[in-house]
């Protein structure tokens, strides 16, 4: 296993920009291969129900238990070594890993994780910005207003407790509960730096 360049983990709760600010940027610089556990997670809720790894639009199941169900494949995914020739390592953006069990589960010798969320956000204000800045691929023009508004209710009392096991185990939280923008800058240069690409 070359432990020289290691895989990475973006993870937290929907709407901070993972996707298309933090990881799209980290792709651009051409280190990482960019996979999104989304649509890993889907397949696995339609092929695969019995396993309950439920996508994260599945409101009825906490994203902890989807966590706790999910680490032993993600374990495993970044443990490979079919990168090891490789210039490029991967970039694993999700939303349903909690940092206990990237604690008890992953091999911190080949993989990193990066934790993100908006634990001190304002649901009304959020709720501006998510309807200002949405795409007509955001999930979230298929929900009404309360609705959305109860997600994002769900999303900040998720983001709290990922930040506070990040400070227990002592692992890198970013707040993006203001400014995105300078947000995303500080990440990205972070793990960068991070990984001794700067």
């Amino acid at each position: 296993m070359n432990i020289e360049k290691k895989h990475i983990i973006v993870s937290g709760v929907p709407r901070t920009g993972k996707t298309l600010s933090i990881c799209k940027t980290l792709a651009e610089t051409g280190h990482y291969q960019h996979v999104m556990m989304d649509s890993i997670t889907q397949s696995f809720e339609y092929i695969f129900p019995e396993l309950e790894i439920f996508d994260g639009k599945t409101w009825n199941v906490r994203m902890q238990k989807v966590s706790e169900k999910l680490i032993d494949f993600l374990a495993h995914l970044v443990h490979t070594e079919k990168y090891d020739d490789l210039e490029y390592r991967m970039l694993i953006d999700m939303y349903q890993l909690m940092p206990e069990d990237y604690v008890r589960k992953i091999n911190k010798e080949c993989c990193k994780a990066y934790f993100v969320g908006y634990p001190n956000a304002n649901i009304e204000e959020k709720f501006r910005k998510i309807r200002k800045n949405e795409t007509k691929w955001d999930w979230t023009r298929k929900v009404n207003d309360n609705e959305l508004k109860e997600k994002i209710k769900v999303y900040i009392q998720e983001s709290q407790l990922i930040q506070s096991q990040c400070e227990k185990y002592n692992l890198p939280f970013f707040d993006f509960s203001n400014n995105i923008d300078k947000s995303t800058d500080n990440i990205v240069k972070y793990i960068l730096k991070d990984n001794n690409y700067m």
